[in-house]
């Protein structure tokens, strides 16, 4: 070796453990936010996120956290890997070599090491979320739909990441690098951050304090809007701090104390307790971002089974097969119509049933807000559309014995009265929008019935009432409503063409989004205002396309849409695909992240902790020991924050789910079991990951368990 080139070169090849480690935390933090990127940025995403909606929202938020954990393992293990280094910039700095001499070969090193490791990851990224996003598409469900779109100003992101990382790695080489000690620089690999003792109260403090911060940020934005009438101010998830505070806290005792009597047994695994503790503050840092990853995988997890067991269910109680509504005068297929439609697949229908429905306007109160975000209260007159009965016509629908007062309406809801926020239940008139008539009201309570739920927003009046309010009432205020089962097994060819020979015969004039709501338009018009959706800005989102009648805008946005059962149990996978594909990926990638970090974590443990095993080996420890030392060090970095992130978040999504509605209903509790279930196979996950890395650590301190013998002695 002539330069200090070549010994570098030599360097690297010596400790290529410490390159390989840093290098492959580099790779995988950018394949990860590349990928992430990508699916997050992608037009096909993007198209069934509505923006600002709560999907969109949620996605965002686990995408920062994940970029979080990212920059901190990253960071983490610049590190390692500089620690590991100082010895040698130590020894260069003895033997008379200039720290400007130094920096510039250390940064040169580390500037390849990283940028080649982040350019790699990078340009597999993109490669890599297709990857998983095809294999869905073949495994799962397949459509239209789901033909991924990439927008490559996605690469910005992790353009970012990498100048992030590159600053960090410099700022870490400069730090090791200007220590006026060379004694310091020389010792920084066996220097340890240990943590003091803490009191026995920090558990439950702890505990506190999460659920505190939990509460308070996710009912905070609601208390703020009823008290300041105005919508949640950017500060307010400032309030999830103390859920921050307690978790550190929580996981601090864990280090430092366990759950476990030390007192009376103070030497039992006295040895795996030291070596965290004097680690304490890498391990709490790092098992922190590693419980908040979980709980963000374990929360995108959740939605899947959220969506698939209520619709499972709902499904399931329908009491009709085929059930549809549709303006009057439109060509649709009749009973004789649909009953030969049924021939051609060897079908019959049956309990045929129809009754007329009319659209009326409702007065009520509503809130508004003013340019500057203040909430305000109004009455409007117009404020909004709904679809009404006679009680004699829900009643021969139904088979519910149905008595409505005169001058009263009773709002139809499904058994759980989950969905009563979409409906008015403070009217106090409604109005024919052809004459202008109007009929004082008041609000009689919910009836029950699950096919008339969440489809339009469905009344019933008395049927005096109701007569006085269709005099005169236009066609375009008129509509059907059609029931009916077939009798034997359905058929799914024969669902499909109906709901296309339905949709054709309404064609494009109806081709309406549920959201379109010509009340509120009129009343606008009176006011001499235009209807937000009338503006060429928001025309997407008044109609819906035909052509894209498969995916999950149309079937869940279509005014018209049809319930027909076999329909809503066969296609709902594929209609809502792109949710379900995004919140799998967003589970894959914070799960391999916190992995990644307990990997990183581990792997550590036997960097700097070598020379103790070593010790204990000379003192007669036998492989079993040593074994079970590693993997008290480990279980611990892998389950605990892993456990804690899941139960968490558990108890979170179910407070969530308590407090839509103020109860838990039947269909959220078997979600919940579902969701229960999930963890188990996430903990199967985390443990097959964990043995592998106990493999992985053995192998590097050299423990190799005895063969050809039943029991070793364990050195206690």
């Amino acid at each position: 070796m002539k330069t200090l080139t070549d010994t570098f070169s030599a360097l690297r090849k010596k400790n290529r453990k410490n390159y390989t480690l840093y290098f492959i935390c580099n790779f995988t933090a950018l394949l990860l936010i590349t990928a992430y990127s990508a699916i997050l940025t992608s037009p096909t995403v993007l198209l069934v996120l509505p923006e600002g909606g709560d999907s969109r929202k949620q996605a965002m938020m686990i995408f920062a956290l994940a970029c979080i954990g990212c920059v901190i393992f990253t960071i983490y293990a610049g590190n390692i890997f500089f620690r590991m280094k100082s010895r040698e910039l130590g020894i260069f700095l003895a033997l008379g070599t200039s720290k400007k001499v130094l920096r510039n070969h250390l940064y040169k090193d580390t500037a390849v090491t990283s940028l080649s490791a982040s350019l790699l990851g990078t340009s597999l990224g993109i490669p890599f979320a297709w990857s998983i996003w095809q294999l869905f598409r073949l495994l799962v469900v397949d459509s239209t739909e789901m033909r991924l779109v990439l927008d490559f100003r996605c690469l910005l992101i992790p353009a970012a990441f990498i100048l992030i990382i590159l600053l960090f790695a410099f700022l870490l080489g400069r730090r090791t690098l200007y220590r006026t000690n060379i004694m310091d620089v020389v010792n920084e690999e066996h220097k340890n951050e240990p943590v003091r003792d803490v009191k026995p109260w920090y558990a439950s403090v702890g505990i506190l304090l999460m659920i505190l911060g939990g509460t308070a940020g996710y009912f905070g934005p609601t208390i703020y809007q009823v008290v300041f009438r105005r919508f949640s101010s950017p500060f307010l998830p400032l309030l999830y701090i103390p859920l921050f505070i307690g978790l550190y806290m929580f996981l601090l005792h864990i280090v430092v104390r366990g759950f476990g009597n030390h007192k009376k047994h103070p030497y039992k695994g006295i040895i795996s307790r030291s070596m965290m503790k004097f680690h304490g503050k890498q391990t709490v840092n790092n098992m922190m971002v590693i419980a908040l990853l979980v709980a963000g995988g374990a929360f995108a997890l959740f939605y899947i089974p959220t969506l698939q067991t209520s619709q499972a269910m709902q499904v399931k109680s329908t009491p009709y097969d085929y059930s549809f509504h549709y303006p009057i005068g439109q060509p649709v297929p009749g009973k004789e119509e649909i009953a030969d439609l049924a021939k051609d697949y060897d079908l019959s229908i049956k309990d045929y049933k129809e009754e007329a429905t009319i659209l009326l306007g409702m007065s009520t109160t509503v809130e508004r807000t003013t340019d500057d975000g203040k909430l305000y209260t109004v009455y409007e007159e117009f404020a909004n559309e709904g679809t009404f009965l006679t009680a004699s016509a829900f009643e021969f629908l139904t088979g519910q014995k149905t008595e409505v007062a005169p001058g009263t309406y009773k709002a139809v809801s499904n058994e759980d009265e989950t969905d009563t926020y979409w409906l008015t239940s403070d009217a106090d008139q409604i109005i024919n929008m052809t004459t202008m008539k109007k009929l004082p009201v008041t609000f009689d309570g919910y009836l029950h019935y699950s096919l008339f739920s969440g489809r339009s927003n469905y009344y019933v009046l008395n049927d005096a009432d109701y007569e006085k309010m269709e005099v005169g009432l236009g066609d375009e205020w008129t509509e059907h409503q059609v029931l009916f089962n077939i009798d034997g097994e359905d058929n799914y060819e024969f669902a499909d063409k109906l709901f296309h020979v339905f949709m054709d015969a309404l064609g494009e004039k109806y081709a309406i989004s549920s959201n379109y709501d010509r009340v509120v338009k009129y009343g606008r018009s009176v006011n001499g205002k235009s209807y937000f959706l009338d503006e060429p800005e928001y025309a997407a989102d008044a109609k819906v396309d035909y052509a894209d009648c498969d995916g999950s805008t149309f079937r869940f946005g279509w005014k018209y849409m049809p319930s027909f059962k076999m329909l809503d149990s066969t296609d709902f996978v594929r209609t809502t695909a792109v949710y379900l594909m995004l919140f799998f990926f967003i589970t894959i990638i914070c799960v391999m992240a916190a992995l990644i970090i307990c990997y990183t974590r581990s792997i550590s443990i036997v960097l700097n902790n070598r020379y103790v095993f070593e010790d204990l080996k000379r003192l007669g420890a036998s492989p079993a020991f040593l074994t079970k030392e590693v993997k008290a060090q480990t279980r611990k970095i892998f389950f605990t924050p892993s456990i804690i992130g899941m139960v968490a978040m558990y108890f979170f999504f179910s407070m969530i789910m308590y407090a839509n509605d103020g109860t838990i209903s039947f269909t959220e509790i078997a979600s919940l079991l579902v969701c229960l279930a999930l963890l188990f196979v996430l903990v199967l996950i985390i443990w097959i990951v964990y043995n592998a890395t106990v493999r992985k650590m053995k192998q590097m301190l050299g423990i190799q368990q005895p063969k050809n013998m039943n029991r070793v002695m364990q050195v206690e």
